[in-house]
C-alpha cells in the first residue's frame, strides 16, 4: 500500500529518486503533471462516448480540460480602451495621461464551435498567467494585456511572422452531436442546447410509447419551456399549420373514446385515426401511405410461425 495517488507524494518520491541520480526534480513532476492531464483527458472523453449510446444521458457539448490556441502575430490585433478625459472623472496623478489610454486590449479569435472557456492561461502546470470568468463574444475573447509580450511561448515560423500558444481551459465545444446522432432521425434540426436534447427525447417518446398525455405534456414543455396542462373536458387537439411534415392546414384528432377505423385495402390492413378538418381525408391517407412503405416482407417460415405464435398468446 502507498499513498501514490497523492500527486504531491508522488512527484517528491520521483524527484528524490530522479534527483539523486541525474537531478532535475522540476522536469520530472512537469512530466508527470502532463502525462496526469492526458489520462484526465481520456477518462472524460470516454465517459462522453459511454454518454452517448443513450438520448437521454448524451452530452449537448464536448469537453476539453487543455485547448492550445495558437495565433500569430500576422493576425493578431490590439485595441486601446479608455482614453481619460479632462471631464473631473479621473484624478492626474502623474501615473494617468490627457488622452493616453488606460490600458490596452488584446482582441483574439477562437474557432466557431467553441461555447465557451473556463479559464486562460500560459502553461498546462504551474501557469504563471490565468485569467478566469471568460467571455466569448462573436468568436473572439479579450485579453487585458498583448500575450507577445508575456509570458507565453512563442515561436519563430520559417516564414518569419511569430506565433504565440495560449492555454484554453476547460472548454465545451459544439460539434452538433445532438443533431447527428438523434435529432436527424426526427428531421429537426436546431441550436445544440439541454432544450434542444428535451425535444429529442419528448418528441422521440411520443413515436415509441404513443402520445398519451404525460408524453404530450413532456412535448410541449420542452418546446415551450413552460408546463401545460390536459384536462378531461378538451374535446380535441387541432394541430397548427406547418406542424406537420405534410402541407395541412387543417387537422385536428378527437379526444375521448372513438372507435378506430380498420378495414383492408390494397392487402393491407388500414387503420385510420379519429382526426377531422378539411385535410383530415389527406392526413389518414399519408398516414396509410407511409404505413405500406414501411412495411418488410417477411418470407422466412420460421419467423412466420413465430408471428403466428406471438399472436395466438
Amino acid at each position: 500500500m502507498n499513498d501514490f495517488e497523492n500527486f504531491h507524494v508522488l512527484h517528491k518520491a520521483l524527484g528524490d529518486f530522479y534527483y539523486s541520480y541525474f537531478g532535475g526534480a522540476e522536469q520530472v513532476g512537469t512530466y508527470v503533471d502532463s502525462v496526469t492531464e492526458l489520462c484526465k483527458q481520456v477518462e472524460s472523453t470516454m465517459h462522453e462516448l459511454t454518454n452517448s449510446l443513450s438520448r437521454h444521458t448524451i452530452d449537448v457539448y464536448r469537453s476539453y480540460r487543455n485547448y492550445p490556441l495558437k495565433v500569430k502575430l500576422s493576425d493578431y490585433t490590439e485595441w486601446s480602451n479608455v482614453l481619460p478625459q479632462y471631464d473631473g472623472t479621473y484624478t492626474y496623478n502623474g501615473q494617468l495621461k490627457y488622452s493616453v489610454p488606460i490600458y490596452k486590449i488584446s482582441r483574439v479569435k477562437v474557432p466557431s464551435r467553441i461555447v465557451s472557456v473556463g479559464a486562460i492561461t500560459n502553461k498546462v502546470t504551474d501557469p504563471t498567467v490565468e485569467i478566469k470568468d471568460v467571455v466569448i463574444e462573436d468568436s473572439y475573447i479579450n485579453l487585458p494585456f498583448n500575450p507577445f509580450e508575456e509570458d507565453f511561448v512563442v515561436e519563430t515560423l520559417p516564414d518569419k511572422d511569430e506565433e504565440v500558444t495560449i492555454w484554453l481551459k476547460d472548454i465545451k465545444l459544439d460539434y452538433d452531436d445532438l443533431y447527428t446522432q438523434y435529432g436527424y432521425a426526427l428531421d429537426i434540426k436546431l441550436p445544440s442546447s439541454e432544450r434542444y436534447k428535451d425535444i429529442i427525447n419528448a418528441y422521440t417518446d411520443c413515436l415509441v410509447n404513443g402520445g398519451s398525455k404525460d408524453n404530450v405534456l413532456k412535448f410541449i414543455k420542452a418546446v415551450t419551456g413552460a408546463d401545460g396542462e390536459i384536462t378531461d373536458d378538451v374535446e380535441g387537439l387541432r394541430l397548427p399549420k406547418g406542424f406537420l411534415n405534410y402541407c395541412m392546414e387543417d387537422v385536428a384528432v378527437i379526444s375521448g373514446d372513438v372507435p378506430l377505423d380498420i378495414r383492408e385495402q390494397d392487402g393491407f390492413t388500414r387503420v385510420d385515426l379519429p382526426v377531422v378538418g378539411s385535410d383530415a381525408d389527406k392526413f389518414k391517407d399519408l398516414c396509410f401511405e407511409k404505413g405500406k412503405a414501411a412495411v418488410v416482407e417477411v418470407t422466412d417460415k420460421c419467423v412466420l410461425d413465430k408471428i403466428r405464435m406471438l399472436i395466438n398468446e
